[in-house]
């Protein structure tokens, strides 16, 4: 027989993981200077509401000797597991190696990098002194055409497809090779950001 203050424990116990869960997944795209502080002060309550259902389940166990006793704690485990296998998952997602990069050209405060991975996806981070976002996608090069699976990032990005093209340098010897963003009949966007391309 499951008590009524063993549903209310469920309840307590969904609701607060589950916010948990939204909150965490909600900021993986996004980092602060300061996130640290709210990200403890989600955990903590977490483990800490955990923890009091966990001890009111063994007080019911003890009395009850009904393993039901236990319900909410196992509600606790299995967001847990839930939570562990999303991280999984999104860490598997940003762990290609980097085929090429690309950097903005303009950095004072702020800048933006593109990791170009040989799974053929690509990691855009705009990035500030504060913080950055990070936006995922994929992406396909042909030649000297880079084509993205979007068209519009985060006003950075307004065009779909990128040119790398040679640049010439003062040192013969030296190459040096940027990245453009371009139309669908191939000019340069004027306005739009360019980047270098890191030599790797």
């Amino acid at each position: 027989m499951i008590r009524n203050d063993t549903k209310i424990r469920i309840g307590i116990i969904l609701i607060v993981g589950l916010v948990a869960i939204w909150y965490f997944i909600r900021t993986i795209d996004h980092s602060f200077v300061f996130d640290f502080i709210p990200d403890i002060f989600v955990a903590i309550i977490s483990i800490v509401i955990f923890v009091i259902v966990f001890i009111k389940d063994r007080k019911y166990y003890r009395i009850d000797k009904d393993v039901f006793s236990f319900l909410p704690t196992i509600s606790g485990v299995l967001l847990s597991i839930c939570f562990s296998i999303i991280l999984y998952i999104q860490y598997q997602k940003d762990s290609s190696p980097n085929n090429f990069r690309c950097r903005s050209k303009i950095i004072d405060f702020n800048g933006v990098w593109i990791d170009f991975r040989t799974d053929n996806t690509y990691k855009l981070t705009n990035w500030t002194i504060l913080g950055a976002d990070y936006f995922m996608g994929k992406y396909s090069i042909k030649d000297s055409i880079i084509t993205l699976d979007k068209s519009f990032i985060d006003a950075i990005i307004v065009s779909n497809k990128l040119v790398i093209r040679k640049e010439f340098t003062i040192n013969p010897n030296d190459t040096l090779c940027s990245i453009y963003q371009i139309d669908d009949t191939g000019k340069q966007i004027n306005g739009a950001e360019d980047f270098y391309l890191d030599k790797k």
